[in-house]
């Protein structure tokens, strides 16, 4: 590889907050009960953030503070002198790369860093000069200066793609059909000093936009984050992850402080994250080997490890709709260079085949785009994913052969027994207040019933989402099903006792299970659980379980609006929407009218909210099973917002050549008025409107479509003219008078020749 060369040269690594080389860059944490030092010379303290302080130290300083049972955070230790490379031929690399892979790859900055170090990003994808209709992926490094690894993982990651386009067919179908940004270094500063903080000593996974920042205690934002916030802004990712080290795993959202009852659960979508960190781990043996404390076969929710406020993880799917995970590489941040190939391709490790596939992920989901009916053009448009409440979607419930326990996430259009389940040999639900089994009349949403079929079947229903979450219980035992994925509450009426039922794929027999009370309750499923008073439970719903997507485009002139991507995995939804709405200009004006000469012509219209709604149509799963939590038939919201659209006014005097334009006003109003200016007695104008947006570009209809136009008539009278033409020569011809009836001209002495 080009790019791994030994390095002979050593590099001398100053601090770059001072003024001597003699003072160091360095973090130190606080010890319980101690305060930051000020008594100790050649300390000069830059600031503090959390329970760390930044500091620019000479070696006798450091020596004093770690007596004192300080722990220092970021010692540097010549990153180059091991064999790392320098920033400057990491940039060499990229440049070198975009240069030689022109058509796989483009190289941008995206920003620069404290001290005007250029943040750079590579771009794969097979054309990387051209917007396609492909989700977009990104892997950050190095946000953390002294996390080395990261940034090598990162850039052999993209060597790796480009040099086996062509040559492996997971490589070439990855990046045909992704578009993939790799930062191989977020902090360029701290990475030359060695150093986890930025040059201006703030950690930059505390700096993102947060509303859990103490109230009056925001940190200022730093360069580096406003980079990356622009750049995520301008572009849609659906996928992300941040390389760390200092530990092993991966981290899944959210890590701020919260007071939830279940940590690992309080994230809008935890069975996604968790899919996607195991399907990480499952490639890399060590990190699926962890499994201290909280963590699980390697992944463990940020809050459940410890909570911090100002995370980009958190930031990414708060603002941006995008799921990211921090990747911890290394309990060593800065691994002895020659492990990097083990760290790479090795058994214990395998993060090239583990970075691969957790990249593929980004197509688990749904996608599609929006599009103006006029002109088929991209609109801006917010897409909710989940079950609509707007009207019935279609769910489908597998059943196995012999008895079932089911429940439905919807209330069936047609809710009886015999139209839910038909064919079924027996349907029945418990009875609590009685203690016994009935034959239900109606089939409800969040109750669970027991089925019977003789051989296995899958049943399509339609049905409304439940709207409430609330599902009542009786006192004692009670039969109910999940809306969609939840967790019973730590309600005190709730005794802890809840079963599931597990059925023996070998020879069918069912047998109870007992669960914690805060299992996760899957939907179509059913539960036992018990109540000591009656009461309600409050179980998650899927309608809620994305949130809002800005919905960008990869065509037309103005790059991201139209297209969204949503990720949900397993499963992969393929779909179009297109607005519905058609542009029409209400005018109840006559096609010729009438007005005085010498006086100004107003003109009022209503001119309607453009692209307001959009017919909802209902997606199929291509493959895969239940998409976190949704049904394999579901629907997808999509909110179009007002354009702001704009409505001219076009006019000019009957055979002039030259159109002139005035706008109608107020542009905020539905109803607008605009005037023609006044004219001469016996002017004929003509008049025409035009509708376009500024957002819509290529919306712009000419109204009335078959391009006529409307007259307007300035006379001195005021009136219907009943004719303007001479019939004959020497005829006279009949005209209006102010205040008059209809004359002849000849009654008024005029001789027309």
């Amino acid at each position: 590889m080009m790019y791994r060369l030994p390095i002979v040269t050593t590099f001398v690594v100053t601090a770059t907050l001072l003024h001597s080389a003699d003072y160091r860059a360095i973090t130190f944490r606080l010890p319980p009960g101690q305060t930051v030092p000020v008594d100790i010379p050649d300390l000069n303290v830059v600031n503090r953030v959390d329970d760390c302080f930044h500091a620019d130290a000479s070696d006798a300083a450091i020596a004093e503070l770690t007596a004192r049972d300080f722990v220092c955070d970021s010692v540097p230790q010549q990153l180059q002198a091991n064999d790392y490379p320098a920033l400057e031929e990491i940039e060499a690399d990229l440049q070198s790369w975009a240069q030689q892979y022109p058509n796989l790859c483009r190289l941008y900055q995206v920003g620069t860093s404290t001290v005007a170090r250029p943040i750079l990003v590579m771009q794969i994808t097979d054309n990387p000069l051209v917007e396609e209709f492909e989700p977009e992926f990104k892997y950050v490094a190095n946000m953390h200066g002294d996390e080395a690894i990261g940034q090598e993982m990162a850039m052999r990651f993209i060597e790796h793609l480009l040099t086996s386009y062509d040559t492996d067919p997971g490589v070439t179908a990855l990046v045909d059909g992704t578009d993939i940004h790799v930062l191989p270094i977020m902090n360029p500063d701290g990475y030359v000093a060695n150093n986890r903080h930025n040059n201006a000593g703030y950690d930059l996974n505390r700096n993102f936009p947060s509303p859990t920042h103490p109230a009056g205690n925001e940190p200022p934002p730093q360069p580096e984050t406003v980079a990356v916030i622009d750049w995520t802004a301008a572009r849609n990712f659906v996928l992300s992850a941040s390389l760390h080290s200092g530990a092993v795993g991966i981290v899944y959202p959210w890590g701020h402080a919260h007071n939830h009852l279940n940590a690992a659960a309080m994230f809008p979508e935890t069975p996604l994250a968790r899919e996607l960190c195991f399907a990480y781990t499952a490639l890399n043996p060590t990190m699926a080997a962890v499994n201290t404390g909280d963590w699980e076969n390697g992944i463990i929710n940020g809050r459940a490890w410890f909570a911090i406020n100002g995370e980009m993880a958190d930031w990414n799917y708060r603002f941006h709709g995008c799921i990211e995970t921090t990747i911890e590489l290394s309990s060593t941040k800065a691994p002895e260079y020659g492990t990097m190939a083990n760290f790479w391709t090795g058994a214990a490790h395998n993060n090239r085949d583990a970075m691969l596939e957790y990249a593929r992920l980004v197509h688990g989901g749904v996608r599609g785009f929006v599009t103006s009916a006029d002109s088929a053009e991209p609109l801006s448009a917010t897409v909710h994913v989940g079950l609509s409440g707007d009207g019935p979607v279609a769910v489908r419930l597998p059943l196995n052969a012999g008895w079932n326990l089911a429940s439905l996430p919807v209330t069936p259009v047609s809710a009886a027994p015999s139209a839910v389940f038909p064919d079924a040999g027996d349907v029945v639900a418990y009875d609590a207040a009685t203690n016994s089994y009935v034959n239900p009349g109606t089939i409800v949403a969040g109750v669970a019933y027991w089925v019977h079929y003789a051989a296995a079947t899958t049943r399509t229903v339609y049905g409304t989402p439940a709207t409430s979450d609330a599902l009542p219980l009786d006192t004692g035992w009670n039969l109910i099903g999940s809306h969609g994925y939840g967790f019973l509450p730590g309600d005190e009426a709730l005794a802890p006792v809840l079963f599931t039922v597990v059925r023996d794929d070998q020879n069918g027999t069912l047998s109870y299970q007992r669960l914690a009370t805060d299992a996760e309750l899957q939907p179509f499923a059913g539960y036992w659980v018990y109540a000591s008073v009656a009461t309600q439970a409050f179980i998650g719903a899927t309608a809620a379980a994305n949130p809002p997507l800005p919905v960008w485009t990869d065509r037309g002139d103005t790059p991201h609006t139209g297209d969204y991507h949503r990720l949900l995995a397993p499963g992969r939804y393929d779909t179009f929407f297109r607005d519905m709405t058609t542009p029409a200009i209400e005018y109840a004006g006559a096609a010729q009218v009438d007005a005085p000469a010498g006086q100004p012509f107003a003109i009022e219209v209503t001119v309607p909210v453009l692209h307001g709604t959009l017919q909802q149509y209902g997606v199929a799963v291509a493959s895969g099973d239940d998409a976190n939590g949704l049904p394999n038939h579901t629907r997808l919201d999509v909110e179009l917002p007002v354009l702001p659209a704009t409505c001219r006014l076009d006019w000019r005097p009957v055979n002039d050549t030259n159109w002139q334009s005035v706008e109608l006003l107020p542009q905020d109003q539905p109803e607008r008025m605009a005037t023609i200016p006044a004219h001469g007695d016996g002017v004929d104008v003509e008049y025409r409107f035009f509708l376009d947006s500024p957002v819509d570009t290529n919306l712009a209809v000419a109204l009335p479509a078959d391009d006529s136009t409307f007259k307007v008539y300035f006379s001195s009278a005021g009136r219907n003219i009943v004719s303007t033409e001479e019939t004959a020569p020497g005829r006279r011809n009949d005209f209006s008078v102010p205040g008059s009836t209809l004359m002849s001209a000849g009654y008024l002495g005029v001789n027309k020749q």
